[in-house]
């Protein structure tokens, strides 16, 4: 037709189709067979007219289950019940005004080769559209919104438009050119292809009905493929990195990320996305941490679509180099009611808003990765109970080993004493057996430490032993350790404990405390000992010195272990541990550093009365 339509459309090519019209991408160049008009003469026009729309009505209803073949009937049929020389049927997009589909008839295919791009919907085409009315015109060259025609185009003039309705909404037009004989289009032409303009409906809608199935089809299909590859898949970055990408292909999202919350909740500890190239995210810098709109989606729990994420009252804008996102769509990744992070898209392709079903998708995706990060916390956390289990029986193993070694060494050493007593018996004389007699009895005694340390071990640990918190006055209690623990010959004790220092603590337990302590320092220390008690207003510190040599750098971070000797090979091993447990029972703690002036200082931390809180029985 004319300008640069044909007729009345633009040159401009149309590069792609939208979803909801993808079916029917390949009208743009299909052309539909030519006929004989009917014969001249008014009167038998319109006979013949008439018989052809009950024809054409037949030929469709034979077809109405493939709308592509009923829109090609419908074209043809208009040609011939109008008597025109071109028939041409278009469909609009979703902008409700540019072509999305355009079906001809009447042009052999060299002639439409030779036009080139199709027509879009603009000049009177698009009028047809706009005003939602038929339109006749005995020369369309006259009208105001002609536009001409593009170079190769045949000439046309008299013009006959009807818009394709669905409602109040218009989904198309279909249009004549060029009445035969050179007449104008009459008011029976308009009837007539007002009536194939409602079939033209029908076909349409049932095109887009087949499109959504095809669609939502697809979908499915593509959530099931994604499901399938997820079940394979052991990189929990991996199956994220998947869900993202099937993301923005289902829901057609420009930008996806998944953010995962970390342990304090408060922010992203993983952060997977796709749609940005890696020069502008390095641009960008620093990743989401979950804030902004993501955080409202995170604590609502639910789902949020918005046309304009900037209008949103959570929104906090983009950094420097970030591009601008509108239409957005959140949803939790929740975990049986636990919301542990977010998926959300961003800018859905063509200008659109995200659906409902848009959000069905990303909802069942993310509830595909709260599956896979939480199975990947249950195997880390299955993992380290079995690295610790591993890890306790292989100390079980040497503490067992280690018990029998202790124990060992003193029963030969008293077996030895009582064989050489029992063989010499005649032969010794009274110190020889005096000193074997005190050797044996000095590895019984061992060997009660031992056993004793381990019983009370056994019983912190387990809490079998009630703990009795009340206000201990140190002072008696450190003379009563060294009755029960006195030092040996040679050895001077110096006792510098405050009278009023007080602390809430079990009177046994403290006792036991400074007796192992006082007995670590009698066998690793110097002959002078040093007892002394500070108070802050934190809590009160007991200490015990010793003049001696000091414990080994190299002992220091296993000095308070089970069986670690902190000196020399004297000893047990276990009665540091045990004032460490002990400390610990009630509150307390015990540290080391050496002493100002060499030896070995030994520091328990206790709490006041009144920071401890109110005493009394403690299972």
């Amino acid at each position: 037709m004319e300008g640069t339509e044909w007729p009345c459309a633009s040159r401009e090519p149309q590069h792609s189709v939208a979803p909801r019209h993808a079916r029917r991408a390949e009208m743009h160049t299909r052309h539909v067979s030519e006929r004989d008009q009917p014969p001249g003469g008014l009167a038998e026009a319109s006979v013949a007219g008439m018989r052809a729309l009950v024809d054409a009505v037949t030929a469709i209803t034979r077809v109405q289950d493939d709308p592509e073949q009923m829109l090609e009937q419908i074209v043809e049929a208009a040609r011939t019940v109008s008597g025109a020389e071109y028939a041409a049927l278009g469909i609009v997009g979703p902008d409700g005004r540019t072509l999305d589909a355009f079906l001809h008839t009447g042009m052999d295919p060299a002639t439409v080769e030779r036009i080139g791009n199709l027509p879009t919907g603009h000049g009177i085409l698009g009028a047809v559209i706009v005003e939602g009315r038929a339109l006749r015109l005995p020369d369309l060259s006259l009208h105001p919104a002609s536009q001409g025609f593009p170079p190769n185009h045949p000439p046309m003039r008299s013009f006959l438009g009807v818009p394709i309705r669905s409602g109040e909404e218009v989904l198309g037009h279909l249009y004549m050119t060029n009445k035969e004989g050179g007449a104008g289009f009459t008011d029976t032409d308009e009837a007539l292809i007002t009536a194939l303009a409602g079939q033209a409906s029908i076909a349409i809608e049932m095109s887009s009905r087949y499109d959504k199935e095809r669609e939502l089809t697809h979908r499915l299909q593509r959530l099931v493929e994604v499901n399938t590859v997820l079940t394979t898949e052991r990189r929990v970055d991996h199956a994220l990195q998947q869900i993202v990408n099937a993301a923005a292909d289902l829901v057609d999202a420009t930008y996806v990320g998944l953010g995962v919350l970390g342990e304090g909740r408060d922010s992203f500890s993983s952060f997977i996305h796709t749609g940005m190239d890696p020069g502008l995210v390095e641009a960008i810098g620093d990743l989401p941490v979950g804030r902004g709109v993501m955080r409202a989606v995170m604590v609502g729990g639910r789902a949020i679509r918005l046309k304009d994420i900037g209008e949103h009252p959570a929104s906090v804008g983009f950094p420097a180099d970030h591009p601008v996102m509108r239409s957005f769509l959140g949803v939790p990744v929740a975990h049986r009611g636990r919301v542990i992070g977010d998926l959300y898209l961003t800018d859905k392709r063509g200008g659109q808003e995200f659906t409902e079903i848009d959000e069905l998708i990303a909802t069942a995706l993310a509830s595909q990765a709260a599956v896979i990060v939480t199975n990947a916390d249950a195997y880390e956390r299955e993992r380290a109970l079995v690295a610790e289990l591993r890890s306790a029986d292989e100390a079980k193993e040497a503490f067992v080993h280690h018990v029998a070694h202790e124990l060992k060494t003193p029963l030969v050493t008293i077996r030895g004493s009582l064989q050489a007593l029992e063989m010499g018996r005649k032969g010794l004389n009274d110190a020889q057996r005096t000193q074997l007699e005190q050797m044996a009895v000095r590895q019984l005694d061992t060997m009660m430490d031992m056993v004793n340390n381990l019983l009370e071990l056994a019983s912190i640990e387990s809490g079998r032993s009630p703990l009795v918190l009340e206000a201990v006055a140190l002072g008696p209690v450190v003379d009563a350790a060294l009755t029960s623990a006195p030092p040996p010959e040679g050895t001077v004790v110096d006792l510098d404990p405050c009278a009023d220092d007080r602390v809430t603590a079990d009177r046994r337990y403290v006792e036991r405390i400074v007796s192992n302590l006082l007995t670590n320092a009698y066998r690793h220390g110097g002959p002078h000992i040093t007892v002394r008690t500070t108070s802050d207003d934190e809590g009160v510190t007991l200490s015990v010195i010793d003049n001696g040599d000091g414990v080994p750098a190299a002992l220091v971070p296993t000095l308070f272990e089970r069986f670690v000797r902190g000196r020399e090979s004297r000893g047990t091993g276990l009665g540091l541990g045990l004032v460490k447990a002990l400390a610990e029972r009630f509150g307390g703690s015990v540290s080391y550093r050496p002493a100002d002036h060499g030896g070995a200082r030994f520091d328990v931390r206790l709490q006041h009365p009144d920071a401890a809180g109110t005493p009394g029985v403690v299972v």
